[in-house]
């Protein structure tokens, strides 16, 4: 793998993310703007395999300007890891050690990624050349984001 980071970054023991989903829930005080849980996947994570665990992480979560895979640095020949973005930093925050986070957010396309050993990190891309796009519409909008790198599927 290319980094180490596990869950045992994580204080949390509670891997049951659906109980961590609904605590996360109820900690939305934004009206504007978008929440929801990271989560880092380790381990054989195939239908009907034991050898998965997924539990809420503690992270840095960045919005972009919607960015294209051509407005992107990568991280060696890894595509779910970058250096830098061409587009500007919208905002960032940490999640607590339930993996929460809110932020509020005016309308429009945004590209997410977490910090992950001092890279941007997503597994995710819209078919278009665009990384991980969330489009905010308005109100609060539930976004979860999985750290799968070193899980296998």
């Amino acid at each position: 793998m290319l980094f180490s980071a596990s869950c045992s970054r994580n204080p949390f023991s509670d891997c049951n993310l659906e109980k961590v989903y609904k605590t996360n829930a109820d900690k939305v005080t934004i009206t504007e703007g978008v929440w929801g849980t990271v989560s880092f996947m380790k381990g054989n994570c195939m239908p009907g395999s034991s050898g998965c665990s997924n539990c809420p992480a503690r992270r840095t979560v960045r919005f972009y300007e919607y960015t294209l895979m051509s407005q992107a640095v990568k991280a060696g020949v890894y595509n779910d890891f970058f250096t830098s973005f061409s587009t500007s930093l919208v905002k960032e925050i940490e999640t607590d050690d339930k993996g929460f986070f809110q932020v509020a957010l005016t309308p429009g396309k945004y590209t997410m990624v977490v910090l992950e050993d001092g890279k941007l990190y997503t597994n995710i891309s819209d078919g278009q050349g665009g990384i991980n796009p969330v489009i905010y519409n308005g109100g609060h909008q539930n976004v979860n984001f999985s750290i799968t790198y070193q899980a296998s599927f």
